[in-house]
């Protein structure tokens, strides 16, 4: 496998997303997060990707460690193969294959025909024996390093798939998200301690790949609509057949289709580097408004109210480092409806309070407080009170290390009748 892998780097835009990529996409997805085991959220994915493809055989290979030779691939007993006979023999090869690690890469790799590659064998067995032609590796990466690789075979030579290549790194992503949420990462993070910033970065590289895929198929057609609708309101001016009813429906889906672009637009900001980034005066409405964008779905989702309560001027000012106070601002909102979400009253409040020096941001939910055991170590790094893999974004220790960062403060407030945080910012200059 690692003769396949090494060479024909897969570029990432190499052309439109198919329909028949994008519905690979989706069903991945929907599996890889209701799996309950990491073997099983590989299996479906096989299962689908060599559906999509119409190709014979995919199978699995999962990282071991072992504190004597290290990290090795290891082949599993997840396949999909067509027929069980003709490929017989290459499953019992491959049962005893260990490719190395250091000669796999970490992106998608396609050969049209590994026939023709010089010295590919699997086992004794070269390729003519072993009935291939095409092949596809998928390397599934968790924070910065591989944990699984993919390999597909079609048993003759094929020309290169660019829509399935090019989605198959959001697929990869989505897998490395089901490793994290099952007992393989809680076996890992036992052995191997990860920094919360390392997850945090993993979890934001999936998030930016997810911003990029939906933009990408969701920028274009909202032009086009958005000019459409443009082009049937001067239409109808100019008929003068324009009655206030269809005015005001053609207002309703211009909002709508602005409101879907500027989400997708503050999904990608949100989920941006900003570490190096330098200060910039950014309002502090604008950065309410965008952290409510971007959780939006979830708010739905969960049957949150949500509301803000600001009677800020448009001249308030912080300063911050692209993102970063935005995401302290999420991670606050998500923290509080995965908190409330066994709650009869499922609210969340935000308010905004200021003066000629400070700004703060206050975010309540209905929650009743949060207990005094919790509260002393609440904002310690690598402390939470939730399963492994149900954090959905910065740890409170990183929210408020963030913060401080910009020469603010981010505490809970202890004498409240609910659950309360409190970010206080230096005001900037108008």
């Amino acid at each position: 496998m690692s003769d396949v892998l090494s060479e024909e780097k897969i570029p990432r835009n190499v052309g439109d997303i198919s329909p028949a990529a994008l519905n690979l996409l989706g069903a991945v997805a929907v599996s890889s997060a209701r799996a309950v085991s990491f073997e099983q959220a590989i299996q479906d994915a096989i299962n689908q990707i060599c559906t999509i493809l119409d190709w014979p055989l995919g199978h699995a290979f999962v990282v071991q460690r072992d504190s004597r030779n290290g990290e090795a691939l290891t082949s599993t007993g997840i396949w999909h193969v067509r027929d069980e006979e003709l490929h017989a023999e290459f499953k019992r090869v491959t049962r005893d294959f260990s490719p190395e690690i250091s000669g796999i890469s970490r992106s998608p790799q396609w050969r049209h025909d590994v026939s023709k590659q010089v010295g590919f064998k699997r086992g004794k067995l070269t390729t003519a024996q072993l009935n291939i032609g095409a092949a596809f590796n998928l390397p599934i990466m968790f924070a910065g390093r591989i944990v699984a690789v993919l390999e597909f075979f079609n048993d003759l030579p094929c020309a290169r798939n660019d829509s399935i290549v090019q989605i198959s790194e959001m697929l990869a992503l989505h897998l490395g998200k089901a490793f994290e949420l099952t007992d393989h990462f809680k076996m890992s993070a036992t052995n191997d301690i990860i920094s919360q910033q390392t997850i945090l970065d993993d979890r934001m590289l999936a998030l930016s790949e997810m911003a990029r895929g939906i933009s990408h198929e969701i920028n274009n057609p909202m032009t086009i609509a958005m000019g459409h609708v443009s082009l049937l309101r001067g239409h109808l001016i100019k008929k003068k057949v324009m009655d206030p009813t269809t005015k005001e429906s053609l207002d309703k889906i211009g909002k709508s289709l602005t409101r879907v672009t500027n989400v997708v637009k503050s999904m990608r900001q949100f989920c941006k580097d900003a570490s190096d980034d330098p200060l910039e005066k950014i309002c502090v409405v604008d950065l309410i408004q965008k952290a409510v964008s971007v959780c939006s779905a979830k708010i739905l989702e969960e049957e949150v109210s949500l509301a803000v309560e600001s009677d800020l001027p448009p001249n308030v000012f912080v300063e911050s480092r692209g993102s970063q106070l935005s995401q302290v601002i999420v991670s606050l909102i998500h923290n509080s409806i995965e908190a409330i979400s066994a709650s009869k009253s499922k609210w969340i409040l935000i308010q905004t309070i200021y003066s000629s020096e400070k700004v703060s941001i206050v975010v309540v939910d209905s929650g009743l407080g949060i207990p005094k055991n919790v509260q002393n170590r609440m904002m310690d790094p690598f402390y939470s009170t939730k399963q492994v893999g149900k954090g959905s974004g910065l740890g409170l220790s990183s929210a408020k290390g963030l913060v401080e960062a910009h020469g603010g403060k981010l505490h809970y407030v202890d004498d409240a009748d609910n659950t309360t945080f409190k970010i206080e910012l230096i005001r900037a200059e108008d």
